[in-house]
């Protein structure tokens, strides 16, 4: 067995030691390694079969880490996970998934990176970096408007 290249089976679950992978990300890995399609389609299967890869579980870790860990909004992970191939409904779902008030999420980004804004520049700044997040255009000046009324 020295020396033998690695079956679809062996070199996926190699990938998955590492980190968590949606069915389509493996799938082009596969691709990019040179494996047959029939092979990767049956190693997929059997994976998916055994939960070792299953989307809408990514895609609720993912909508948890993002919110919680580096203060992603709704749209911004919805555009990540459908990158990564995940089905709409699949993301849709987990982003509707537990409590979670984007508002509040907003204005405590907000709170954590800046005073509450004095003046235009500082309204347009704050609105800024809630739209590079992935926070709806309408809720961003909705929670710039909440953090200048803290002050």
């Amino acid at each position: 067995m020295a020396g033998q290249e690695p079956d679809a089976l062996t070199h996926c679950v190699r990938l998955l030691a590492r980190r968590d992978y949606t069915e389509n990300q493996l799938r082009e890995r596969l691709e990019r390694a040179g494996f047959d399609a029939g092979d990767s389609q049956r190693a997929l299967e059997l994976l998916t079969a055994d939960g070792y890869v299953n989307d809408a579980q990514y895609a609720q870790r993912f909508v948890e880490d993002k919110r919680a860990l580096s203060g992603w909004g709704h749209q911004r992970i919805a555009r990540r996970l459908r990158e990564v191939g995940v089905a709409p409904a699949l993301v849709e779902r987990a982003l509707a998934a537990g409590e979670h008030d984007e508002m509040e999420a907003a204005v405590v980004l907000l709170r954590s990176r800046m005073a509450p804004p004095r003046d235009d520049r500082e309204r347009r700044r704050a609105h800024g970096l809630l739209l590079r997040r992935g926070y709806d255009s309408e809720l961003a000046y909705a929670a710039v408007r909440a953090l200048e009324r803290e002050s």
